[in-house]
């Protein structure tokens, strides 16, 4: 069982970590709203050798979720919930736990 303290601040880091990804793709000049995954993910299936390379070091680097672990796959699929969660919700003024 993991302290709330503990869960905050591990939510903070793979929201900041989702941050950098984003601004990391907006330099690469992307999609500010595209991450870096799901960009080379699309690359590879528009037939780019280096995208299939890049898939596989993000895999070994980050790793996929869920069923399917080849993470370019993951970045893309609609059906999986995003990393990122509000911490502070301002209609309530309430820090999440």
């Amino acid at each position: 069982m993991r302290c709330r303290f503990c869960a905050f601040v591990g939510q903070l880091g793979a929201n900041f970590a989702l941050l950098l990804d984003h601004v990391g793709n907006t330099i690469l000049l992307g999609d500010p709203n595209e991450t870096i995954s799901s960009r080379t993910a699309r690359a590879r299936a528009a037939g780019k050798k280096w995208a299939v390379y890049a898939c596989k070091a993000l895999t070994v680097v980050f790793g996929g979720k869920g069923e399917d672990k080849d993470h370019c796959v993951w970045a893309v699929d609609a059906k999986m919930p995003s990393l990122a969660r509000e911490l502070w919700d301002w209609n309530t003024d309430r820090i999440e736990e």
